[in-house]
């Protein structure tokens, strides 16, 4: 068995359809080509010369420290892993390491993902030095949805569907380039720095649309009067339909166009099948969002980032967090709290 680093590897059928995550696929590498400071790198472990378990990672270059972390923009990393997992992982983080020390990293970071039984041994395995707790929430679909829900929140969502079908909205599987650039531009943004958010780049949609749009990545656009006034993106993972981006215009939440979505995917979930509807998380417990995602019926768990020390990280440590957050856009460094406290 061996693991090896590519810069470059091409596209197999293992790769679009065995992958745990679509976060995992090689497919997704372009994402990062207009990033200069994220270098795209993926490795293959063997068995026989047969697949065995892929993991991506970013190798960001920075004039503070290199650092590594699976995965910017798109949430969950880590490795996927066919069979042997533990013999795999160790394989994979092994080789992920020697990358490290021969680049001069300093950090390695892993996302974990949700519903994940290894988590544990691979936390044994990395032996991470910081480990960073994020909630997600969930529904489970082994009972409906309506069953989960107080009578409550079941007569609001009623009055709210109510409210979207009086509003006429319709919804539209669309993966046409210019409905993306019009919902990227006119609700997305705009939405985002109204909110204070953090905008993904639209490589990120674009990427998803290209390489998975109608496969493992559904692309559901609310209309009003024939004009996107809204979007969701729902994954396709192994073991859950994940809610991955449902973004709607400030000026047309009234008409309810999110719940329309909402249940449209949670009840896509539940034909197909799916063992959990991962809304992911919110920003906080107890947020307006948070709420509104519970009153589903839905539950909460944790993943991690798992962070493992690997070089000198004294030139990190003894700069200002908002240094850290000026370098380091858009990529997990350490938890905030372990940086000095500056402006």
């Amino acid at each position: 068995m061996e693991s090896v680093v590519y810069n470059e590897f091409s596209f197999t059928d293992y790769d679009e359809y065995n992958c745990d995550l679509v976060q995992q696929s090689i497919r997704l590498q372009s994402i990062y080509r207009n990033f200069p400071k994220m270098n795209y790198r993926y490795i293959v472990c063997t068995d026989q010369s047969k697949i065995v378990g892929v993991m991506p990672f970013i190798h960001y270059t920075s004039k503070l420290s290199d650092i590594i972390h699976s995965m910017p923009f798109i949430g969950y990393g880590g490795p996927t892993v066919i069979t042997n997992h533990i013999e795999v992982f160790n394989n994979l983080i092994s080789t992920l390491e020697e990358y490290a020390i021969l680049n001069n990293i300093s950090l390695i970071t892993i996302c974990t993902s949700p519903f994940d039984e290894f988590v544990e041994s691979y936390k044994n395995i990395l032996n991470p030095d910081f480990t960073k707790e994020n909630f997600y929430q969930f529904i489970e679909l082994d009972s409906h949805y309506l069953e989960q829900m107080k009578s409550k929140q079941r007569n609001n969502l009623k009055r709210n569907l109510r409210i979207a079908n009086q509003n006429n909205i319709i919804l539209k599987e669309s993966y046409n380039h210019k409905d993306l650039k019009f919902w990227y531009e006119n609700v997305y943004v705009p939405r985002l720095v109204e909110t204070n958010g953090a905008i993904y780049p639209i490589e990120v949609f674009e990427t998803f649309r290209k390489e998975f749009g109608g496969k493992r990545v559904i692309i559901n656009y609310a209309i009003e009067n024939e004009k996107i006034i809204g979007a969701g993106f729902f994954i396709k993972q192994k073991k859950s339909l994940d809610n991955f981006m449902r973004v709607i215009s400030t000026d047309k939440l009234y008409t309810q166009a999110g719940v329309l979505l909402d249940k449209w995917s949670i009840d896509f979930a539940l034909e197909n099948n799916f063992k959990y509807y991962n809304w992911q998380s919110a920003d906080a417990i107890d947020s307006s969002i948070y709420n509104y995602k519970a009153s589903w019926g839905s539950k909460t768990n944790k993943h991690y980032y798992l962070t493992k020390k690997v070089g000198d990280i004294s030139k990190l440590l003894n700069v200002p967090l908002s240094t850290i957050k000026e370098e380091y856009k858009n990529v997990y460094v350490l938890p905030f709290e372990v940086f000095e406290k500056g402006k």
